[in-house]
């Protein structure tokens, strides 16, 4: 026969078990959040070149050498 767990043990197992799901949720939420803040940043500074901030007038670079 196999020994019994103690019912504290189980208990122990469990708590163990929550902590664990906490702690996973927990760092899934941060990696959207992070991932959601990188996105937003991006967002930002395009819209600042967008609107010719950060010395950017927003049209892209143009050449001044002639063309030949």
């Amino acid at each position: 026969m196999f020994p019994t767990v103690s019912s504290r043990a189980e208990k122990d197992c469990e708590t163990q078990k929550q902590r664990q799901s906490l702690h996973d949720d927990a760092a899934k939420t941060w990696l959207k959040l992070e991932a959601g803040c990188g996105v937003a940043r991006e967002e930002g500074r395009r819209k600042l070149t967008m609107h010719g901030k950060n010395g950017d007038d927003g049209g892209g670079e143009k050449s001044t050498t002639a063309r030949k």
